[in-house]
């Protein structure tokens, strides 16, 4: 069990903590996370900088940030090159195969709501019905149950966030703050820990 907590302007960027938790491993997963997060604070940084004007960093009241921006620089660096890698394979595969396997978890949570939840792997269960769905709209990578169950497989548990932004996307009028156990966002076993909205089976 692994809880990583976002808040603040981490929030504005949830498309890319999505981007990370599409990595195909929790170890590569973690490590997106800390990547996408590095990149949020790189964009904060230049806004504040931005804000402040050129000599800002030479001001004795931003000294210290000044000096924690730049002990930071490498790293950031660093990250920036990890960044590009992470979303070249998440535009090219991993987006694909997690949106397969949300549409899967959006089936489960709505199955379950209408109280006509009928397994996984029943003749008319969820994987058939959501391989008939992508057939019906030409979704890549779910063209037969065992391509759905190894997409199922590799992000189980990691479905929430994306689960809750399509909701909220898809419902206006619903705030995505509360999915979360208020007031920060978790990503809970690498996924979005709701408000109990999500079952077990995600």
């Amino acid at each position: 069990m692994k809880t990583v907590s976002i808040d603040g302007a981490q929030l504005t960027s949830l498309n890319l903590y999505r981007a990370a938790l599409s990595e195909e491993c929790q170890e590569k997963r973690l490590r997106a996370i800390e990547v996408v997060t590095h990149d949020v604070v790189a964009r904060q940084i230049n806004l504040f900088a931005s804000s402040k004007g050129k000599g800002w960093s030479s001001k004795p009241k931003y000294s210290e940030f000044a000096k924690l921006v730049m002990a930071s620089t490498d790293e950031r660096y660093e990250a920036a090159i990890e960044f590009g890698q992470i979303m070249r394979r998440y535009d090219q595969d991993n987006d694909r195969k997690l949106y397969v396997a949300e549409l899967i978890g959006m089936n489960v949570l709505t199955s379950i709501k209408a109280q006509s939840f009928q397994g996984l792997h029943s003749p008319d269960g969820i994987l058939e019905q959501v391989r008939a769905y992508a057939q019906q709209n030409k979704v890549i990578g779910a063209r037969n149950k065992a391509l759905l169950l190894k997409s199922w497989r590799t992000y189980l548990g990691v479905v929430h966030l994306g689960m809750a932004m399509q909701l909220c996307a898809a419902n206006p009028e619903l705030d995505l703050s509360r999915f979360s156990a208020a007031p920060s966002a978790r990503l809970s076993h690498l996924s979005f820990e709701g408000d109990r909205a999500f079952p077990a089976q995600c």
